[in-house]
């Protein structure tokens, strides 16, 4: 019994530590972005943002240093076609005014097309 028990907290713990590593992610880019936006459904604030991806890729997170932030759904992985491009970047689309984070792209490697909500990228 006590065996089973010692198996039991270990899987436990793994899977605990897991779960940590996958909601602190691995930051991929810090953008400065000077206007106020929509992602995930929220408006947020100017400011200089840390973006993080899950280890899986599915979700990226979005976070500044005042708590604002959201959590994307990654709709597609794009391959990156331009070497030139050094620093992190984030494009967004623009709808009847109103700014939409709609792509990710951390300093190296490809970019994320993010989920968009209610009429953004093209809804």
């Amino acid at each position: 019994m006590r065996k089973r028990i010692t198996i039991v907290a270990s899987l436990l713990v793994a899977l605990a530590a897991g779960l940590a590593y996958g909601q602190s992610g691995l930051i991929v880019a810090k953008v400065n972005i000077p206007f106020n936006f929509m992602a995930g459904g929220k408006e947020l604030p100017v400011g200089e943002y840390t973006i993080q991806k899950d280890a899986d890729e599915v979700h990226i997170i979005l976070r500044d240093g005042a708590g604002h932030g959201a959590m994307l759904f990654v709709i597609a992985r794009i391959a990156r076609t331009d070497s030139k491009r050094s620093a992190g970047a984030v494009l967004f689309d623009t709808v009847s005014g109103q700014k939409f984070l709609s792509e990710v792209w951390p300093s190296d490697g490809d970019g994320y097309l993010v989920h968009a909500q209610n009429g953004e990228n093209g809804q």
